[in-house]
């Protein structure tokens, strides 16, 4: 059987760094898609409409990269890495 590298048949977890406003889209269509989706971001505002659109917000990087098995960085610059 062929398995796409993104197929979320055993609920995979992905670790999001970057919650704002492209990352939690990117999320919501992950979750959409079956995976569970554990993120952070260093803006407030932007873990608080995170967590109300219903993404699993963490306290930090290494929470949201605990235990994942995809980390994704939605970041603002190159910098910010």
């Amino acid at each position: 059987m062929i398995r796409r590298a993104f197929s979320a048949g055993n609920k995979q977890t992905v670790g999001f760094l970057g919650i704002g406003n492209m990352g939690q889209s990117m999320c919501k269509n992950l979750i959409a898609n079956g995976f569970h989706v554990q993120g952070y971001d260093v803006f407030e505002g932007a873990r608080e409409s995170a967590k109300a659109n219903g993404i699993h917000v963490c306290d930090s990087i290494a929470e949201a990269s605990a235990n994942a098995d995809f980390i994704v960085s939605c970041l603002p610059a190159t910098a910010h890495v």
